[in-house]
């Protein structure tokens, strides 16, 4: 099983931290970070994302939003993205990570996790109950010892 697991939404301030930050409470063996394809570089997390990612005891005021780049990608075993159409943005930046990109929703039928940007609080525990579920799919199989 992979030991260097990258995250990746479009900001990095929404869905990436809480599937990154779900992982490595689970997973702190593994280095898990985040990144985004269109980031708003150095920003905390989005205030709904982190209120629900609290709530789990998780705590989130360290995060700051990165860009995705060809080193992170390069220096990632396993990237897991929220929406089909980041494969071909990732591609984009890296043609070779191909074999190690998949989507966060894949043990729950290849589901595509939206971005809940300015939508309402209601929208964005919607999302995030989707992201517990597939961080609780993705802690089964990487916990797995190789």
């Amino acid at each position: 099983m992979p030991d260097d697991i990258l995250v990746v939404c479009i900001a990095n301030t929404c869905r990436s931290p809480m599937m990154d930050l779900l992982l490595q409470k689970a997973l702190p063996q593994k280095n898990i970070t985040s990144a985004g394809i269109n980031a708003n570089i150095d920003q905390p997390m989005n205030e709904y994302s982190a209120k629900l990612t609290a709530k789990l005891g998780i705590d989130c005021t360290g995060h700051k939003a990165r860009q995705l780049t060809l080193q992170i990608c390069q220096a990632n075993q396993l990237i897991m993205v929220m929406e089909k159409c980041h494969i071909k943005d990732i591609l984009s930046i890296d043609p070779t990570a191909k074999d190690k990109l998949v989507l966060v929703g894949k043990w729950q039928g290849d589901i595509e996790i939206m971005d809940p940007y300015g939508q309402n609080f209601e929208i964005y525990e919607k999302t995030f109950q989707l992201i517990k579920k597939a961080a609780f799919n993705w802690i089964k199989k990487l916990a797995i010892k190789s």
